[in-house]
């Protein structure tokens, strides 16, 4: 049997892919098999392109019901995954991705039943983070989590011991992985997949085949493939179902979500730092501190902080001292900031309280890069769309920031605005709403316009493509938000903001679906103050339908007369209430503009609310807030006296509750 190595990596790694590098070139293996998406080897001689990184593979799914969930696979310059793959290509050995593809890991139970995870960032340490094994450890070094305890343990002083790093870290990472001993149903789903890939090498090449995957994986191949195969190993292989409608392309990436404290699991603190610490190994095999320290310098004279030579020298002085007195052969990150910290601010830092100065430390600590794709890179097709419609209403961004200003009646002018609200509710980037007509609040409708920030921005190209994952077209993916958004609410107040959205972004030929939620949502709703906004939104959409066009206008008929019954229901059962009273009484003027300007066209019933108004309006329990607005409705809706309520006041205050909601 032809020999297997596995080397254990830690994503993002600058020591893992140090040591990866040499390795490769001293194994010269036959082929490199590395833990990423199995489904995006039809397109891997992408990666070999002259890209700037960072930037990620992102897989999308989309099911039969429009839900979809994305994930990211990042690179950034010192990925170990990104080394494998150029030098791999620098030798001329074949290289393969083999870790389960992720539409088919959605289907696994544990990840499809995460209620509306937008995206997941694959390549992360989350294994490592409560282990028992790493949490004795990280109380034994003294540092506070797995990052630090990895840095201390494999970076700071090892960069130049490549030679003992796959040892050492395949012992650490064995000892957390036995400390785990049950592990999630989609760890093993994986693990299962990448060993049946190592198998499939195994009866395609003789010489030796290295295995380059997360630590907390190597373990495990390592035992799986020392014995006969199992079943699971062939449950992916042997799976003919397709659970969902699938795409996978590159997008570029950025610092900022590389930055592990931001959020992003898949990432690490401070990439910007570990920038730096790669290209000054590339130039010069050890890492010297002092352009990372220029670099601070540079951005706090940039933001008006003059920091003076003795401060300076200070700070080195400091810093040094502080690795010195922690073991660090280099000064490392905690070193410089503490520096910086006790030497440059020189005013008292409140707990848990920011400043500035250590914003701008955070600042290059993270780094700048954006990444970009190189020419040559496939693109899923809304890309395409989405620059196509662009130029052809003259909505491209240039380089001079712009400043459109949109008026609703004309027509031409009114394509625009279609198409700039679905870039808004893609979150498109470069294009802004700033003000004009909101049709959500109703405010400046005599005017009828709108005014968007129209500007360049880097992250323009991987906002359009991740916005795949809602759809092919344009219009497309922006119903497919608002069928996301709308699908598992509850509220009928957003509920019916998705239908303004709708008629906003010209969606009305995929408005069916939204209407039909938006109708189960009626009979359960049980506010009255949010039904009365949905019922104001939906009037709204009735009223203005010239400037709009909505389609499916005769659907809206039977929504909104729905919705007008629902609020009725609701304030007949209001009872006795404790607060809100003006609130409530604004939704009761909402319930009779409603049936002063629409009655007609719905069909409205006056002995219906005349009814209900008429037993409010006597009710004695009934916050006067309220019994004002239902006796105003009856005057004007029905010319009825309200003498008798009056008459019924003995509270002076109560009074003028009863009113301010009467007028």
């Amino acid at each position: 049997m032809n020999s297997i190595f596995f080397f254990p990596i830690r994503h993002h790694s600058v020591s893992a892919s140090l040591a990866l590098q040499k390795y490769i070139n001293d194994l010269r293996p036959s082929i490199i098999l590395i833990e990423g998406p199995y489904d995006f080897n039809p397109k891997l001689e992408e990666l070999f392109l002259p890209h700037t990184l960072p930037i990620a593979i992102y897989s999308v799914i989309r099911d039969e019901q429009g839900i979809s969930k994305g994930a990211y696979y990042p690179f950034c310059n010192y990925s170990p995954e990104w080394i494998a793959l150029q030098t791999a290509k620098s030798l001329k050995i074949p290289a393969r991705f083999i870790d389960l593809p992720w539409a088919d890991l959605c289907s696994i139970k544990s990840v499809s039943e995460k209620p509306n995870a937008k995206t997941l960032q694959l390549y992360n340490d989350e294994p490592f983070w409560n282990n028992n094994f790493i949490l004795a450890l990280c109380k034994k070094m003294g540092v506070s989590n797995f990052h630090d305890l990895w840095d201390e343990l494999f970076e700071i002083n090892r960069l130049t011991q490549i030679d003992e790093y796959k040892e050492q870290v395949t012992l650490f990472c064995n000892y957390a992985r036995k400390e785990n001993n049950h592990s999630e149903e989609i760890v093993q789903a994986r693990e299962a997949f990448m060993t049946h890939q190592i198998r499939l090498a195994q009866t395609q090449f003789t010489s030796p085949i290295l295995v380059v995957t997360g630590g907390y994986h190597s373990y495990t191949l390592q035992e799986k493939i020392s014995k006969p195969p199992q079943t699971d190993e062939l449950f992916w292989v042997n799976q003919k179902e397709k659970f969902y409608d699938r795409e996978i392309s590159l997008t570029p990436y950025s610092n900022s979500r590389l930055n592990a404290t931001n959020g992003y699991t898949s990432g690490i603190p401070s990439p910007g730092f570990y920038d730096f610490v790669w290209e000054s190994f590339q130039k010069q095999e050890s890492f010297n501190h002092r352009p990372l320290v220029q670099k601070i310098l540079s951005v706090f004279r940039k933001k008006g902080y003059r920091i003076a030579s003795a401060d300076r020298i200070a700070c080195e002085t400091m810093s040094r001292a502080l690795a010195d007195l922690r073991g660090h052969k280099n000064i490392w990150k905690k070193d410089l900031i503490d520096g910086f910290r006790a030497t440059i601010i020189k005013d008292e830092i409140a707990r848990d309280i920011r400043h500035s100065l250590l914003d701008c430390i955070s600042e290059v600590m993270e780094g700048d890069r954006i990444g970009r794709l190189a020419e040559g890179t496939s693109l899923p097709p809304i890309f395409f769309d989405i620059e196509t419609t662009l130029k052809k209403l003259n909505l491209l961004a240039k380089r001079e920031t712009r400043i459109l200003e949109l008026n609703l009646t004309d027509l031409e002018q009114r394509e625009q605005s279609k198409v700039l609200h679905r870039l808004y509710l893609l979150e498109i980037a470069g294009y802004t709403f700033l003000e004009g007509t909101d049709m959500i609040s109703r405010k400046d409708l005599e005017k009828i316009r709108e005014k968007w920030n129209i500007s360049m921005k880097t992250e323009f190209h991987s906002s359009c493509i991740e916005a795949s994952r809602y759809g092919a077209t344009l219009s497309e993916a922006a119903a497919g938000v608002l069928n996301q958004r709308i699908r598992s609410e509850i509220d009928p107040e957003l509920a019916a903001a998705c239908l303004v959205d709708a008629a906003l972004a010209g969606l009305g030929k995929h408005l069916t679906f939204l209407l039909k939620q938006f109708s189960d949502i009626i009979p359960i709703a049980g506010d009255f103050l949010k039904m009365c906004s949905a019922l104001k939104h939906i009037s709204y959409l009735y009223k203005y339908d010239e400037v709009i066009i909505l389609e499916n206008r005769e659907s809206l008929e039977g929504i909104f007369r729905e919705s007008y019954l629902r609020c009725l229901n609701l304030l007949d059962r209001l009872g006795a209430t404790s607060s809100d009273g003006l609130k409530l009484a604004q939704g009761v003027q909402t319930i009779v503009q409603t049936y002063q300007h629409f009655a007609e066209p719905l069909k409205l019933s006056l002995e219906e609310i005349r009814g209900v108004f008429s037993r409010l309006g006597i009710d004695l329990k009934i916050d006067p807030f309220v019994r004002g607005a239902v006796c105003g409705g009856l005057n004007l809706i029905d010319e009825q006296p309200i003498l008798d309520q009056l008459n019924s006041f003995y509270d002076p205050i109560e009074l003028g509750d009863f009113l301010s909601g009467f007028f």
